[in-house]
């Protein structure tokens, strides 16, 4: 069996269903999935999963970069990432007054809401932080 060159790299390949956002190679990629993060080094296992709202973080030599992420699938291929995300956005996409006011509409939602509201508002507010938690660490 033949072992993994060290200069393997992965290329992460983001799109949503109005663009495609990044196609990058890289040295490692985490992901935030519905079980935990998950951290993707070349010759990585196959794997599809369910990604959640967080942030996904990327590093090529000595640069690391962020996308705020949310929802969607990941597949892991033979050192390919493919990320159909229902949002995805770079620090520098980032409007961070309408996060804030995504933050703030989400907030006042989740004081009445019930049932099926209260998971709606509280991903409001997941995706708002994670934009600006993106937006401020750029």
């Amino acid at each position: 069996m033949a072992e993994a060159s060290s200069s393997s790299s992965l290329k992460l390949v983001v799109v949503t269903p109005e663009r495609r956002v990044l196609e990058t190679q890289c040295d490692w990629v985490s992901i935030p999935a519905y079980s935990g993060y998950v951290t993707i080094l070349p010759e990585h296992t196959p794997l599809i999963s369910l990604s959640a709202i967080d942030e996904l973080v990327y590093q090529n030599g000595t640069k690391t970069a962020k996308l705020a992420l949310a929802g969607g699938v990941f597949e892991i291929f033979e050192n390919v990432i493919t990320v159909l995300a229902d949002s995805a956005e770079a620090p520098e996409e980032i409007d961070a007054e309408a996060a804030k006011k995504l933050l703030n509409e989400g907030q006042a939602a989740m004081e009445g809401a019930a049932g099926e509201d209260v998971a709606t508002a509280r991903r409001q507010i997941q995706h708002a932080e994670t934009r600006l938690k993106v937006a401020r660490e750029s």
